[in-house]
């Protein structure tokens, strides 16, 4: 008797029921050698890679809103260096400071403020930006003057509008004997520019 034939004859002596239990527990084992040798390590992959995916995703993302805002971003680049070409139209040579000195004193004329000493601090000053065209300097300027409040204002006013670029860096304003006038120590702000 061969193996095929105990095989048949033992099946033959089982019930139906019995028959399908054995299918279902062949097909049970089946279904785990499956799980446990093919899709756990697959699973296990896909879960690594999950949050790879998650971060690509919002790359993509960001990149697409970054091309739809291209146009914007063109024209914000291209308002900001008119800005920049007009702001250097407002930057002296450092050689022309005396123009800068100049400037200051016809301000302080046409405001009544009077000037007793006003001189750039070449000490202090310090390179802020250096491209392949130019070097910027910041340069102090100090300034020790006599005005009214008012007045001191309105000279403050016309120093930071004006067609150069001057901003307020420290300034003390005391009391004097005259009650109309206060002694004003001021340390303006200046860009200046060199020429490579």
């Amino acid at each position: 008797m061969d193996v095929k034939e105990k095989i048949s004859s033992t099946v033959e002596k089982l019930d139906d029921k019995t028959i399908y239990y054995i299918l279902g527990g062949i097909l049970l084992v089946v279904f785990l050698l499956d799980y446990f040798v093919l899709m756990r390590p697959q699973l296990a992959t896909l879960t690594k890679i999950n949050p790879e995916i998650k971060k690509l995703s919002d790359d993509i993302s960001r990149a697409k809103t970054d091309i739809q805002r291209l146009p914007q971003y063109k024209k914000q680049m291209a308002g900001l260096e008119a800005k920049i070409a007009d702001e250097n139209g407002k930057m002296e040579l450092r050689e022309e400071v005396p123009l800068i000195l100049e400037h200051l004193s016809q301000i302080a004329l046409k405001h009544d403020v009077k000037i007793n000493q006003i001189m750039p601090n070449n000490i202090d000053s310090e390179i802020i930006l250096e491209n392949e065209d130019r070097v910027y300097y910041s340069m102090p300027i100090e300034i020790e003057a006599r005005a009214g409040y008012h007045n001191f204002g309105k000279f403050i006013d016309a120093v930071e509008k004006g067609g150069i670029f001057l901003k307020v860096k420290t300034m003390m304003v005391a009391s004097s004997g005259d009650k109309r006038e206060h002694v004003i120590k001021l340390t303006l702000e200046s860009i200046v520019y060199e020429e490579l």
